[in-house]
């Protein structure tokens, strides 16, 4: 009887769990088009379920030279139905770049990396739109469109 109870009890919280509606935002998104930001050649963005994020920023990369930001936080939504990033890391990698360049660079990285998540946390909450497959989010200096990857 203990068995049929507890394969019972287990079906019923898998029922309940698949019947849970996904929020629209979770997974992985690419950029559809231009950034806000013009040097950024590529960006993506993971939301997952469990409200942490992670996203990736290239600047450059058309001569074999980029700089790519890799970022890590947890994401909600305020009580307007706006995004809150809250970052808590970020890591720099650096391509085609001769050593004594890529060591200034990331020393002068490095040692401004928590002023820059400091003014990244500073933002406020973003506007997010859903449109069909896409999702444009709204940032102080644009627009930037996003097509799930």
């Amino acid at each position: 009887m203990k068995k049929f109870s507890l394969g019972c009890f287990a079906i019923a919280a898998l029922a309940v769990v698949g019947c849970q509606k996904s929020d629209p935002i979770v997974g992985k998104w690419v950029l559809d088009g231009k950034s806000a930001n013009p040097m950024i050649t590529a960006q993506s963005m993971t939301f997952n379920a469990d409200g942490t994020f992670s996203t990736s920023s290239t600047i450059g990369g058309t001569d074999n030279r980029s700089m790519t930001s890799n970022d890590k936080g947890k994401w909600s939504w305020d009580a307007d139905k706006k995004l809150k990033l809250n970052y808590e890391d970020i890591v720099f990698e650096f391509k085609g770049l001769d050593e004594k360049t890529k060591s200034m660079i990331e020393t002068q990285m490095k040692s401004g990396k928590a002023a820059i998540i400091k003014e990244m946390n500073g933002k406020g909450p973003l506007e997010v739109k859903f449109e069909g497959e896409g999702m444009s989010i709204i940032d102080p200096s644009g627009t930037m469109k996003f097509k799930r990857g």
